[in-house]
């Protein structure tokens, strides 16, 4: 009978770790006015970033080896003491012992069409490519970072709309001649293992 509990449990305990939607506010009072650097807050438009990562670890099953998970304010202070913030850039690179590896980025400015519908159809053509090889893609409109959840459009090449999910979990449009910078991930730290999952169980029923 235990084992049927037991086994039931962990069964319960996965479907339900799968339905994971943690949305975190970069402006929620908790953090709102931790400093990212000099007189930025988590509660501007570089706050956005935190918070998108926030939630993309916290939907891994990443917990930022914290016990108050990886909410922003946590994503801030390990990003800052780990050389993440540097002056006119961000190194998402840091990100990877939290479980989260960068597999590349693309700047508009990299391209060498600042701000140019050509360097956002190229932005736009990366994030698609690898959104569609799994990767987790995020991207910057000049002003929030967004985390993409679907494509629209068969053509792409032609007047594309992103679907993003904001902050607050609502769906909006994004258009391509507005992407600016977008960044592909891949979680490169295991969930925990069904294994572990059944060694805890079997403690509490003990």
């Amino acid at each position: 009978m235990n084992q049927l509990v037991l086994i039931f449990s962990v069964l319960l305990i996965c479907a339900v770790s799968g339905r994971v939607s943690e949305v975190y506010d970069n402006c929620d009072p908790k953090w709102t006015n931790d400093i990212i650097e000099e007189k930025t807050t988590i509660c501007s438009d570089k706050g956005t970033l935190l918070s998108v990562l926030a939630d993309i670890l916290t939907n891994n099953g990443l917990t930022c080896n914290s016990t108050e998970g990886c909410t922003p304010r946590v994503v801030n202070s390990f990003m800052k003491a780990n050389g993440g913030f540097k002056p006119g850039f961000t190194d998402l690179r840091v990100l990877e012992p939290l479980g989260l590896k960068l597999i590349k980025r693309l700047n508009d400015w990299e391209i060498g069409n600042y701000e140019s519908f050509s360097a956002s159809s190229q932005i736009a053509n990366f994030a698609y490519t690898a959104f569609l090889s799994n990767s987790i893609v995020i991207v910057w409109d000049k002003y929030e970072w967004f985390r993409i959840i679907s494509f629209t459009k068969e053509n792409f090449a032609s007047s594309t709309s992103v679907i993003k999910s904001k902050l607050n979990g609502k769906e909006i449009e994004l258009r391509e001649s507005k992407m600016y910078s977008a960044a592909a991930f891949q979680v490169v730290k295991p969930q925990q293992s069904l294994k572990s999952l059944i060694e805890e169980l079997e403690e509490i029923l003990a």
